[in-house]
This record gives C-alpha cells, structure tokens and sequence, in this order.
C-alpha cells in the first residue's frame, strides 16, 4: 500500500515580523527565525555561517588544570585567565592577545579551588571568589605601564548605635562602657583645651562632666560646643552644648573603623582618638610588567595606529577623510 497526503509550502515573502497580533498575523510572514538569514525575496532561506576563528588555540597547562573563567580586560588588549587545579588553588592568569595568546605571568589569588565573578572598568579589575576570601584588585597603571595585583581587606565604618539603656537626650550620671562607645564614635572622641578648667587639656566628654555633673546624651553634638576663646585659642565649652536644643535627633556617629572580620568594640574605650581606620586596604600580591606589550588605550583605541585608526585593529574602524567612505 502506497500512503499519500498533501503538504503545504508557505511563501514567506514578507519577512520577519515579531510583534504583530496572532489575531491579524500578516500573511507571508514569520514570528521567529532560529540561525537562519532572512532573503528580501522570502523565497529562500540560507543557514547563518557560524563565526571565523581570529587567533589560534591555546591550551593552560598544569596537573588537572581546568578553566575557570576566562574574559578580555582593558578592551581587547589582555586576557585574563582564572584556572583552578588539584593542589589545590586559584590562579589569574594573563596573557596577551596576539596569535598565540602569549602567557604574560600568573598569580595564586586562593588556596583552594573556587568559583569568582569579575567587574571591570578600563584601569580596574575586581575579582570576588566563592570562599569569602578578601577580593582581589587587578589596577593598570598607565605611567609605569604595569598591573598592580593586591589582595583587598575589607573594612567598614560602625554607625551603629550601641544599646545603652538611654533616651535619645537622657544625660546620665555615670559613664557605662557601651555610652561611653557612643559617645566616641560619634562627636566627643576628641580631646580639646577645656574653657571651664583653666583650658586644661582633656577629652570633652569629660570636659562636659566636670562643668555639669552629668555626661552628654547621644543627641548631643560636642563641635556646638568647640569654640574660639577670643584669643584665637580652640577650646570646648561645655555650656554652648548643654544649652543647645538638640531634641530627640540622634548625633552623628561613624568614627570607629573595622576590619570586617575583627569587629571588637572594647578595644576602642582606651584609645578613643584613634578611628582605626587603616592608612591602606591593599596588600600586595604581585605586579605585572607590561612594558613590550601591547595595551588598549581609551584615548587611542587602536595600537596598530599612533594616528588613532586606520591600522589592522579588527575593533577600531578607519579614520577616513572627507570624500572617503568604507566600501
């Protein structure tokens, strides 16, 4: 027995058409078109060639290396690479975008094999790993043209306020440890010549004490009261904060710094002029030299051509003149 059907060929003949109504499609027409190009005459459709390879493979090498991540970075000028093998450990990697993918020089960025994420920006590379460890900070250099890879300890400022059983203007008379916090971290961790004490030199929470009998509230805002003697000397008096009318605002306060994991707030009750903030978050790791190599720059987007354009870059089009077009 021979079966026998009929089939339809449609004609596409008007094209691509994504958004009209399903009610009124337009006839000769398709919704959607997967890997394929669309000819103006709707007759005929030609599969999508896939892209031409640019450079030649290259492999990362190593025991049971494996590949990571791997991106451009400063445009189209360096490859980063992220490897991660059984020792274990997490690398970064860099090389060059030419026809080999020249190795440039590798870094040990974890002790374990983890997972990251990257941000980027023209001079800056920030690396963030699975494990928690501190975040890695890939900076270029454009006068010593070199990358500078640091690890990056987190730190934050405490705006906390610490439960001390007061009111917002409640001035109590005794100094617990925890008001005493919040006193510091926010306005009276500074020592200041006090205009009440023959301008004996002390710390003005204090200074607010021997002139009242009571310490400040955590509305209390101790620069109201840091004031010129009218001999150009900088002293506090303690009575312009008393008669401030602060109401129920709490005082500014963010002046304790912290390592993000070493947050111990006792520490600072001895040293309260001391904010802790460090002096740098960056610990070294290594510096890539980039001298020979070449790099992307954002004023000059194409290095085959000091003029700005017209050389073998495939990501920079010519620069043309004024009767030039691009066939």
């Amino acid at each position: 027995m021979r079966a026998s059907g009929q089939k339809d060929y449609i004609s596409m003949s008007q094209g691509l058409v994504t958004e009209a109504s399903s009610l009124a499609f337009p006839e000769g027409a398709t919704s959607d078109e997967l890997n394929f190009t669309i000819d103006r005459n709707g007759l005929v459709r030609k599969r999508r060639l896939g892209f031409d390879k640019l450079v030649t493979d290259f492999t990362v090498t190593g025991d049971n290396a494996k590949l990571e991540n791997v991106f451009y970075w400063r445009g189209p000028s360096l490859v980063v690479v992220i490897v991660t093998d059984e020792t274990p450990r997490t690398l970064i990697r860099f090389h060059a975008v030419d026809d080999d993918f020249s190795f440039i020089v590798e870094f040990t960025i974890a002790d374990v094999v983890v997972t990251t994420q990257a941000a980027q920006t023209t001079n800056y590379l920030t690396l963030t790993t699975s494990n928690g460890d501190n975040p890695i900070l890939c900076e270029y250099d454009n006068v010593a043209k070199e990358i500078i890879v640091s690890s990056v300890d987190i730190h934050i400022r405490d705006f906390e306020l610490v439960d001390d059983e007061l009111g917002a203007s409640e001035r109590p008379a005794t100094l617990s440890d925890n008001h005493g916090y919040n006193l510091y971290n926010s306005t009276w961790y500074q020592d200041k010549d006090d205009f009440n004490d023959a301008s004996t030199r002390k710390n003005v929470a204090e200074a607010y004490f021997d002139t009242t009998g009571e310490y400040p509230s955590n509305s209390d805002v101790a620069s109201i009261g840091i004031i010129d003697d009218g001999s150009g000397n900088i002293v506090f008096d303690a009575d312009y904060v008393k008669d401030g009318e602060f109401g129920s605002s709490i005082a500014p306060r963010g002046h304790f710094v912290y390592d993000i994991n070493n947050i111990n707030r006792d520490t600072k009750l001895a040293t309260p002029t001391n904010s802790g903030a460090p002096s740098t978050t960056l610990t070294p790791i290594g510096t890539v030299d980039l001298t020979g190599v070449p790099t992307y720059n954002p004023d000059n987007p194409n290095p085959d051509d000091p003029t700005g354009g017209g050389g073998t870059n495939p990501y920079e089009p010519p620069i043309l003149g004024p009767n030039e077009s691009i066939p």
